[in-house]
């Protein structure tokens, strides 16, 4: 019993940096208000996938990423919320109350992700023996604002985290170990690591070529290979009806040089190629930073013990500079800051590497680690508390704005000018993760239809109005209502004095609504 006590004790220190990270996750909640009046790409296309899952249909239209584990995450959480506090049938209480349902699904997250972190740390000082160590390992998503600020929505990069920590244990259990090689049973749980996170998101890929630098053969490498090829099926099973879109969406991703494997079949684009790596050095300056030190610390290593047969840190720390370095390209010829994340996730991993390279003295590198650790949340603090203070006025104006219009147009026909990826109301987002929903779109344009009928949202593109699907013009919309209300957003103003341009004779207008601050304005239209 006494001993049983102790070790329970040891495990304590390491939920404190979860317990603070779910504190802190839920208190951005709190402070950002509703998911669709800030985010909808790629929650929303979740929110759908993730609903045919929970009614048991498979061919899911959305399997680029592919996405699978958070598919069915969404689907389990949003069936559990569903069997204790649903409001009519699945699907349409998930209709109606989208946010409500991916609240929950984001709050599950925050408690895997606590999960992992502790983990991470317990296993880590099974190894090091060092809470200091220890600490600094489990410190992920506290690098930055960037990391930090995807906690609060439904996105493969959060879950991605996982495979990380799984990787990261591994691979310190490698450096540890009494034995310079792997087992084929550690292969094996590598290879499970990596399809899981190819199945999350194939950003991880990179990271599938770190464990080749401490494999012992050919033959290991070959089953690392076709286990993880195995495992990533195993995990992504929802590509399996659409294989033939994967793989077109794949090779389009490697030929072609614009983002979503579309643009010129040149593989890269060299105008931006250059500029896009200056752009991620300095959108991370943290992971480019410790792995550059990283970098002059092996070659210190090398110089000093030129004559020494490559170490298993040597091993693992060239595994992570190639990793991060080819994570680079990749991403610089498919921008997206949010694709480096599982490089960056990595950063307490390289100032861990880093202290244990230079072997230092117990004490000093507790010390070390300690700075390191005081570096980060004194970083993470001022960029958070930065960012925050204009976060935080923005939202609450998008919710009273919300509301204020919505009181006003209540069930009268209303039409939608938002700005892509800056909503002020539920439709908006809802129509966008629609339309990747493949043959599954018909069942829930009738249901949606059902739902938000005279609901009408601007595509500027077409510049028409859909409805669930169908493209109407402002005249076609005038004929079925007469009279209507238009929210236009402050950034379309131009769009929408075009569309007025063209209503036909006879329609009036009346600035319903005006908020000086942002210039946002709801219109009532009329035809007689």
């Amino acid at each position: 019993m006494h001993t049983m006590f102790r070790a329970t004790a040891r495990r304590l220190p390491f939920l404190v940096l979860p317990v603070i990270f779910v504190w802190l996750a839920n208190y951005l909640l709190s402070v950002l208000g509703p998911l669709s009046l800030r985010h909808g790409d790629p929650d929303y296309i979740y929110l759908f996938s993730g609903l045919s899952l929970g009614n048991l249909n498979f061919d899911i239209g959305h399997v680029d990423n592919p996405g699978t584990p958070l598919q069915i995450l969404v689907a389990i959480v949003t069936r559990v919320v569903h069997f204790f506090s649903g409001k009519g049938t699945y699907t349409a209480d998930m209709l109606s109350r989208p946010d409500f349902y991916l609240l929950h699904v984001i709050v599950f997250n925050h408690i895997l992700i606590a999960l992992c972190m502790f983990y991470t740390g317990w296993k880590s000082f099974s190894f090091t023996g060092n809470y200091f160590f220890s600490v600094l390992l489990q410190m992920s998503f506290l690098t930055g604002w960037s990391v930090f600020y995807d906690t609060s929505i439904v996105s493969p990069e959060v879950l991605i985290y996982m495979p990380v920590s799984l990787l990261i244990v591994q691979l310190l259990k490698y450096l540890y170990g009494n034995s310079g090689t792997l087992s084929i049973y550690e292969v094996l749980k590598l290879s499970l690591i990596c399809g899981l996170g190819l199945s999350i998101k194939l950003d991880y890929f990179p990271l599938f070529f770190l464990p080749f630098f401490i494999l012992k053969s050919w033959k290991q490498v070959a089953i690392y290979t076709f286990a993880s090829f195995l495992a990533f099926i195993l995990f992504a099973f929802t590509i399996i009806k659409r294989y033939l879109y994967f793989y077109r969406w794949v090779t389009g991703l490697i030929l072609h040089s614009g983002k979503y494997g579309l643009g010129e079949k040149n593989i890269i684009d060299s105008g931006a190629f250059g500029s896009n790596i200056a752009n991620l050095a300095g959108f991370y300056p943290l992971l480019y930073l410790s792995v550059g030190i990283l970098v002059v610390v092996v070659l210190l290593h090398l110089i000093i013990h030129r004559k020494q047969n490559a170490t298993k840190w040597l091993k693992l720390a060239w595994g992570v500079v190639f990793s991060v370095v080819f994570h680079t390209l990749l991403v610089s010829k498919h921008f997206g800051y949010g694709y480096m994340m599982p490089s960056v996730y990595l950063v307490p991993f390289v100032l861990f590497l880093i202290i244990y390279g230079r072997k230092l003295p117990v004490l000093t590198g507790s010390v070390v680690a300690v700075v390191f650790v005081t570096v980060l949340f004194v970083l993470f603090t001022k960029e958070t508390t930065g960012s925050l203070e204009w976060k935080k006025p923005q939202m609450a104006e998008k919710i009273e704005t919300s509301r204020a219009v919505r009181q006003i147009v209540a069930d009268k026909p209303f039409l939608i000018i938002d700005k892509p990826y800056n909503f002020y109301f539920h439709e908006s987002p809802l129509l966008f993760g629609w339309f990747f929903q493949g043959s599954y779109r018909q069942m829930y344009k009738e249901r949606l239809e059902e739902m938000y009928p005279n609901v009408y949202v601007f595509d500027n593109g077409h510049k028409k109005f859909f409805y669930w699907g169908d493209l109407l013009t402002i005249n076609e919309i005038l004929e079925l209502h007469k009279t209507v209300y238009c929210f236009v957003h402050a950034a379309r103003q131009e769009s929408f004095l075009d569309l007025y341009k063209n209503i036909e004779a006879g329609a009036d207008t009346v600035g319903e609504y005006f908020n000086k601050s942002t210039g946002n304005r709801l219109y009532i239209i009329s035809k007689p």
